[in-house]
C-alpha cells in the first residue's frame, strides 16, 4: 500500500533541497574554495536531497514489494532490477548516495570536486527518480 501524505512530504522536501542547490550557483571548484560557507552549504544540501531520495525509493519499493534493501545504494539498484528508472539514472543515484555516506561518516575525505560532481547531477538525477516515481505511482 502506497502511503501518498509520506511520498508527497518528500517530494516537497526533495523539490526544497533542489532548489536550494540551483541557487547556490556551483559550477566549479573555484566556487567552493572562495566560499567556505558555500561548500558547507552544498555539501549539507546534497545530504538532504540524496537522504530523501533513498526515501522515496524505500516508499516505491515497498509499494511494489521489490524487496528489503540492504544498503543505501541498493535501494536504487532496486528499482533499475526491476525496470523503474534507467542503467544511468541508477548509476548516477549511487553516486550521490557515495558522496552522501562520504559527508556523513567522512567529511574530511570528501573532495571539492565530488561535491560539484554531487550538486551537478543532484539537479537532474533527482527530479528525474520523482519523475519516474510519479509515473509509477499514477499507473496504480
Amino acid at each position: 500500500m502506497t502511503d501518498k501524505e509520506r511520498i508527497t512530504k518528500i517530494i516537497g522536501d526533495i523539490n526544497e533541497f533542489i532548489s536550494k542547490i540551483k541557487l547556490l550557483n556551483v559550477s566549479a571548484e573555484e566556487d567552493l574554495k572562495k566560499d567556505w560557507k558555500t561548500l558547507h552549504a552544498g555539501a549539507m544540501l546534497i545530504f538532504g536531497a540524496t537522504s530523501r531520495s533513498i526515501d522515496l525509493a524505500q516508499e516505491l519499493i515497498a509499494s511494489k514489494e521489490w524487496g528489503v534493501p540492504s544498503s543505501y545504494q541498493e535501494h536504487f539498484y532496486l528499482l533499475y532490477e526491476n525496470n523503474a528508472i534507467s542503467k544511468e539514472l541508477w548509476q548516477k543515484l549511487s553516486y550521490l548516495v557515495k558522496v552522501r555516506n562520504l559527508i556523513a561518516h567522512e567529511y574530511y575525505r570528501f573532495m571539492l570536486s565530488d561535491v560539484v560532481k554531487a550538486l551537478q547531477i543532484s539537479v537532474t538525477a533527482i527530479p528525474s527518480l520523482v519523475n519516474e516515481t510519479k509515473k509509477l505511482l499514477n499507473r496504480d
